[in-house]
């Protein structure tokens, strides 16, 4: 497209969304950047019918050894007691409590260990997604507890023994 006059960048891109263009070329990731192209995609998903797709997976059996450390632990978070916070997430629908069994040493690297009650902590659903993808670091994995740095504070979290 050109013009007789220029016109600057944003001014252009402003046209272009009022006239309901989009690029072709951009992937749903680099729509959803925008606002521009997160309406684009409103717009395509509702005249879109679900699809349902299949997909082969594998996974590594973890046992019920994590569901007994949760049961002796009353499914109450150890960083949030730690913290001096409420250590329940929340409660079942049956009235039990919700926690997560976090291994310590995780059980994809498949050494012998991983599955043992010592490598289990027991957290609520947030504080497993740190333990995963946010600011969390093992500073020692000793015989009866770990010490941990979660968000810059270094807390000491005992160990289960069954």
């Amino acid at each position: 497209m050109t013009s007789t006059i220029p016109i600057s960048r944003r001014a252009f891109s402003e046209v272009y969304h009022r006239a309901g263009l989009t690029r072709p070329n951009l992937t749903d990731e680099q729509k959803a950047a925008t606002i521009a192209g997160v309406r684009t995609l409103e717009l395509e998903a509702s005249k879109a019918d679900p699809t349902r797709k299949s997909r082969i997976s594998r996974h590594i059996e973890r046992g019920p050894i994590g569901q007994k450390v949760k049961e002796i632990r009353g499914c109450r978070c150890q960083i949030c007691e730690a913290l001096g916070s409420k250590p329940i997430a929340f409660l079942r629908r049956n009235g039990r409590p919700f926690a997560e069994a976090h291994h310590v040493q995780p059980v994809s690297l498949l050494m012998a260990g991983t599955l043992a009650g010592s490598n289990i902590m027991v957290l609520c659903p947030n504080h497993h997604r740190q333990a995963h993808l946010g600011n969390f670091e093992v500073l020692e994995d000793g015989r009866h507890q770990w010490r941990i740095s979660i968000d810059g504070r270094v807390l000491a979290l005992p160990k289960t023994a069954l």
